[in-house]
């Protein structure tokens, strides 16, 4: 056991990796297991868009591309929307995520990819990358949000609830209230 626990902290510790970037995946099994690591709180709130930048009451997501046509990542990305649809108000905000898988043009694209080689000018990102939208109405990038689709189910909610706050413009400043903002996590794969 005490092998056990060794060889978890290990993967643990390897994997605590910059949130927003590339990791090469494969095709995954579709039984994954938990991640009970939460990432550290830390930063201060910056200052977001006065308004949800979408300027939208419905913001429209749907996986567009997948890596992995065995996984069904859909009930995880609507979990990553639930966690902003449920505290959007808290941003002073109104609106909401709205899942559509029969849209062809959502406002916002979900990719999951077998690795993330550069987000924007960063080339270090290994889990996750999104627009950050700090501009309201059509200053908005429509790009898509995507995920390494070699993570565990916890860990794929995460950075989806993490790349979603980019979407809206929190940054990685925004720490202080959010934690899931936190430029780091603790993530497992498949």
């Amino acid at each position: 056991q005490n092998i056990y626990m060794k060889r978890v902290i290990t993967i643990a510790a390897v994997l605590l990796l910059v949130l927003l970037g590339g990791c090469v995946g494969e095709a995954q099994p579709d039984a994954v297991g938990p991640d009970n690591v939460e990432p550290a709180p830390g930063g201060l709130l910056s200052d977001p868009p006065p308004q949800n930048p979408w300027k939208s009451s419905n913001i429209s997501v749907s996986i567009t591309q997948s890596s992995n046509p065995n996984r069904d990542y859909a009930p995880l990305v609507r979990q990553s929307l639930r966690y902003w649809n449920q505290n959007m108000s808290t941003l002073g905000w109104e609106g909401r995520f709205v899942y559509d898988s029969n849209t062809s043009n959502p406002d916002v694209a979900v990719h999951i990819v077998y690795e993330i080689p550069q987000c924007g000018d960063n080339r270090d990102h290994k889990l996750g990358c999104a627009p950050l939208n700090t501009h309201v109405g059509s200053g908005i990038d429509r790009g898509p949000v995507e995920i390494v689709g070699r993570l565990n189910d916890t860990s794929t909610t995460r950075v989806g609830v993490h790349e979603f706050g980019h979407t809206l413009g929190l940054t990685h400043n925004d720490t202080g209230d959010r934690s899931i903002m936190n430029e780091t996590i603790a993530a497992a794969t498949v």
